[in-house]
């Protein structure tokens, strides 16, 4: 049960409630970026960037679904625990 359980959540996005049953709850992920050049509007694919205050240069752990949209427009590329680009560890 707990192999289909897994499964669910990583398809689903959210987590089997362990308090009640038959419930979800969202998965917390996050990953680490650097932002490339700031977005020249408040909203990407619907989401609100504007809030972030993003600034070139700086790195940002922000939850996933924020950073693939970022990464998908190349206004950021990924970062290590460091803050280190991929350029950079080359």
């Amino acid at each position: 049960m707990r192999l289909a359980a897994a499964l669910y959540e990583h398809a689903m996005g959210a987590r089997v409630s362990r308090g009640r049953p038959g419930s979800l709850e969202p998965i917390e992920s996050t990953t680490r970026v650097r932002i490339r050049r700031v977005p020249p509007t408040r909203v990407l694919e619907g989401v609100d960037v504007s809030a972030y205050g993003f600034r070139a240069g700086q790195v940002y752990e922000l939850d996933t679904r924020v950073a693939n949209v970022l990464l998908a427009w190349d206004y950021a590329e990924r970062a290590d625990r460091e803050g280190r680009s991929a350029r950079q560890q080359k």
